[in-house]
């Protein structure tokens, strides 16, 4: 409790019984004593002034800062001296701290560490001399963001897929893709993707046509399959149960990886299994 401009202050909410009470201020003789409650609700505190040397003199704060309930002193703590010249400092290994060239009289220090609550304690900074102060912090847990932990497969992870979709070409499906589409054959996939159609070629398998013409024949121009990497040649899509695929690249054109498009510029089907 500070006391105003013409000394008065107010205890406020105390409870019944006997309270060490303690009164000071810059220039004065430091008083102890007790007060009872309840009791007289007016009552004078007196100070006898004290002669100092210099009453301006700068003065000092030393101290230690321990987590509270154990006495390992607490590093890293930030110990500011609140107000316009913000003295600051951080406590060692040990927990000590030292705040020097303060002014004298009334100071708050504030205190405050990551992942403690901060607090903040008022003291008389005596000129010329040193005042120890000892301060005890809580932990106070910082609620932090969800964290989202994505599982992926190595098999993918070493095949170049997550590379190929963080790029944004083409069409990836990933397993959980699939089980939203829920395909009743492979094709069906095919079928969502833009430019592309699906037929039967001559052998009477399905196969993915994209709209982009062949140069020899000046039709459509048929995409060639890869599965777990290998070409399979005359494929039928539909022979592949959705269920046993793990994932699925679509690409046409432009946006066909290079290692594909040397061998046929239409694009590619890549397809992965579990």
């Amino acid at each position: 409790m500070i006391s105003d401009v013409f000394g008065r202050f107010e205890l406020a909410g105390l409870p019944a019984g006997r309270h060490a009470l303690r009164a000071e201020s810059a220039g004065y003789e430091m008083v102890f004593g007790e007060l009872e409650v309840p009791g007289d609700p007016d009552f004078l505190v007196l100070l006898t002034r004290v002669e100092v040397e210099d009453p301006l003199a700068l003065g000092r704060v030393t101290g230690r800062v321990t987590e509270e309930g154990a006495d390992q002193g607490l590093s890293d703590v930030e110990i500011t001296v609140l107000g316009e010249t913000q003295v600051r400092t951080i406590s060692t290994g040990r927990g000590r701290f030292n705040l020097t060239d303060l002014e004298p009289g009334l100071a708050e220090i504030r205190f405050t560490r990551l992942g403690y609550a901060p607090r903040t304690a008022a003291l008389i900074v005596r000129p010329g001399r040193a005042v120890e102060l000892f301060a005890s912090m809580s932990t106070d847990p910082i609620e932090l963001d969800p964290i989202e932990v994505t599982v992926r497969s190595s098999f993918l992870e070493r095949n170049g897929f997550y590379e190929r979709a963080d790029l944004g070409w083409g069409d990836q499906y990933t397993r959980r893709n699939l089980d939203a589409i829920n395909p009743g054959v492979l094709s069906d996939v095919v079928r969502r993707t833009g430019g592309l159609r699906v037929v039967r070629n001559n052998t009477g398998n399905t196969v993915a046509v994209s709209a982009r013409r062949d140069s020899f024949s000046g039709g459509g121009c048929v995409l060639p399959v890869y599965v777990d990497g290998l070409r399979v040649y005359n494929p039928d899509l539909d022979q592949y149960s959705p269920e046993t695929i793990d994932a699925m690249e679509i690409y046409q054109g432009i946006g066909t990886p290079l290692r594909y498009s040397m061998l046929n510029p239409c694009g590619v089907v890549l397809i992965w299994t579990r």
